[in-house]
Parts: structure tokens; sequence; C-alpha cells
């Protein structure tokens, strides 16, 4: 590969292919060397005299970024590994266009690189409460994603981050149509399961899920057994309305017993006091 005229797209030709050897001689040719501060992205009209100016002093490998990239999209590894060795300090926090390509072209030893780089990128939240990495990882088909949800998971991603109010990863998961063990995973970091998971899982079909809620779930408050046997008998099959009839025979029992177990406490603490 030879390089002539601009710069930029040859060296995003070069993290594309994979050639770590040119890569590293056009990084050595321009002052780029382990431990540099990252190149960003520079606001300039093109045609403008700063342009010029930038161009001639000889400013002129491409942002950080963009190089990141280049080399997620094409699943180099190595090439990414370099790039992060040369910029130690260089934030992925705000860098959606990696995460995009991330999603784009699903590859969990990329994935690994870059959450070792900065542990926090598997939290990353696209839009303040309504999406993040893991929930829009989620979204993708489960065939091809599934090993880049536990690459999340594993390095902590936020489960509650995505979906609004009683949505989080799980909801994600379930609407997503993830797999019972990538759900499972999620469950074991949510505090509680709301009734909009529970009534969603019921809604797609999913007894592994309904199942997995009602008999190892921490259910929240609004999740009422008559009205789940309601939304069963109204949108689920057979299979789904007898295994929420059992959780609600069991939940209705447990309940008496609590009452009992309170009114017969009440009845000795009077005995005691006579």
């Amino acid at each position: 590969m030879t390089y002539q005229g601009d710069l930029e797209p040859y060296i995003l030709d070069v993290c594309s292919s994979g050639d770590i050897s040119t890569l590293q001689r056009l990084f050595t040719d321009h002052g780029i060397q382990p431990g540099s501060k990252p190149v960003y992205p520079k606001l300039i009209d093109p045609g403008s005299l700063q342009e010029a100016l930038t161009t001639t002093m000889g400013l002129r490998i491409p942002p950080t970024s963009k190089l990141l990239e280049q080399a997620v999209a094409a699943e180099q590894v190595a090439i990414v590994k370099f790039i992060l060795q040369m910029y130690p300090s260089f934030s992925l926090m705000q860098e959606h266009g990696i995460v995009r390509a991330v999603l784009e072209h699903p590859n969990p030893e990329i994935l690994q690189v870059l959450c070792n780089h900065e542990r926090n990128f598997a939290s990353f939240s696209i839009d303040s409460g309504m999406r993040s990495f893991l929930t829009d990882a989620c979204a993708r088909p489960p065939e091809e994603i599934g090993p880049v949800l536990h690459v999340l998971l594993d390095y902590g991603a936020d489960v509650y981050d995505g979906w609004g109010p009683g949505g989080g990863a799980l909801y994600a998961a379930v609407i997503g149509g993830q797999s019972l063990e990538i759900v499972e995973r999620i469950l074991e970091r949510t505090s509680a399961v709301s009734r909009r998971n529970v009534s969603e899982a019921i809604r797609r079909g999913r007894v592994d899920v309904v199942e997995l809620f009602l008999n190892r779930g921490r259910l929240g408050p609004g999740v009422r057994p008559e009205e789940i046997v309601e939304e069963a008998e109204k949108w689920a099959d057979r299979e789904i309305i007898a295994v929420v009839r059992s959780w609600t025979r069991r939940a209705k029992g447990k309940e008496r017993k609590g009452l009992l177990v309170g009114y017969w406490g009440k009845v000795r603490n009077i005995a005691n006091i006579i």
C-alpha cells in the first residue's frame, strides 16, 4: 500500500486493512509515539484559511476517534490495540461512533480491548436514561450480539439505564428476544422486576422468562397477582396462563400464612401482657 496525496483516506485504509507495520511507520513519521496526546476533531470550515494553515503545519493525522471507528468496523483487533497504546489517555465516553461501530460489527474481542482501556465504556449512555450501549445491543439479533452482551455484562454495564422508569436492560432484553441466559444475568443485578417487564414477557410469549421473573425474581410492588392473571388470560397461551396461575396460588398462600403468623403473634403479645 503506497501513500500518495491526502493522508487521511490513506491512513484510514491502512486501519481497515490491518497493515500495522505501515501504520507504525506513518505514526513515527508524524511524531506519534506511545503516550502521545489524542488527536481530536477540529471544527474547521472546508477551504478556509484555517484549514490551509492546519495542513501546512503538518497536523494531518486524522482524529483518534476516526482511526478507531475504522479499525473497529473492520474488526482489526491488533490495530485497535496499537492505536490505544499510542493514545493511552484517549477517552471513549463521548464516542458514539465507536459504540455504533461495535454494534454494527459485533466482535467480543475488540469490545474487550476497548473495555480494558476504559471499563466504564460498557456503561456508555447514548440518550440520557432512554438508551444505553447495553439496551441498544439488546435490540440486535440475538444470534449475532450474544457474545458482545456477555462482555458488556462482564465489565459491569449499567442495567438500569435505558427505556425510562421500569425499563432498563431487563426490558430491552425481553423486547429484543435475547436468550434466557442473558436475561438471567441481567436479573441477577436488578433489584426488582417491574410490572412493565413481566407484562412484556407475557405479551411476547416468553414462558421461560415469565417463569424466571415470577419464581426467581424480586418482584416490585406494582406486580399484583390478580392483574398478572388477567393480563395472561388476555394475551398469552395456555402454558403461560398455567405458570401465572400456579404462581398466583403460591403467592396468595404465602400471603395468608403471613397474615396468620401476624395474628398469632399479636395474640401471644396480648397474653404476655395479661
